[in-house]
């Protein structure tokens, strides 16, 4: 069931059809972008635990037409690091199968912040303008990353200062604490917390 039939059909944005796409996670191969690339064996980090453990949450991806303006915003905004990146074009079969499209091209570059990561796609195919108008946080899916900051009205001030849109100054929680939401470059939303205490 899972897998990629030899007649996946795909849409005008070169999505492969989503019945025939589904199935069990496919585990990365290493940067060589090769289907046959030997994959390291797991090491146990944990004995009698090894098989199937989530480790965490790794990252978060969110693709961009502009990736010199996105990863700039970041990095020196919200002081990230550029932990890697790479491209590929659309020989490239064996990434593009695991991105669930037919064909693609494009780069990626991972950046770190602390213990977390956001990673950059940019596609040169298939294309995909921006929305006219900044999607809604109402709208199903993923809606938004957030920031940890030590000082919710400094934070705000520096970012608004440097040319960052906010929907509205911080509020402050009932639990205590402290939140505001903003846009990056792109019209993703980015939380900025101040946590309780």
């Amino acid at each position: 069931m899972y897998g990629l039939p030899e007649n996946s059909t795909t849409d005008e944005d070169g999505q492969l059809d989503p019945v025939v796409s589904r199935g069990p996670p496919l585990v990365p191969s290493s940067v060589s972008l090769s289907a046959t690339a030997e994959i390291p064996v797991a090491k146990c980090r944990a004995p009698g635990y090894c098989r199937f453990m989530i480790l965490g949450f790794h990252h978060a991806g969110v693709a961009t037409p502009d990736m010199e303006r996105l990863s700039r915003f970041y990095v020196d905004l919200f002081h990230g690091r550029v932990l890697g990146e790479f491209e590929w074009d659309d020989d490239a079969v064996a990434m593009s199968a695991r991105l669930g499209l037919a064909k693609s091209a494009g780069r990626l570059m991972m950046l770190g912040f602390g213990g977390a990561r956001l990673e950059l796609f940019q596609f040169d195919w298939p294309v995909i303008a921006l929305p006219d108008v900044p999607p809604s946080v109402a709208r199903p899916g993923f809606s938004h990353i957030c920031f940890e900051v030590d000082d919710i009205r400094a934070e705000f001030t520096r970012l608004s200062d440097a040319g960052m849109t906010f929907h509205a100054q911080p509020m402050a929680m009932p639990a205590g604490g402290a939140f505001t939401y903003g846009r990056d470059p792109d019209g993703n939303v980015v939380e900025l917390l101040q946590a309780p205490g």
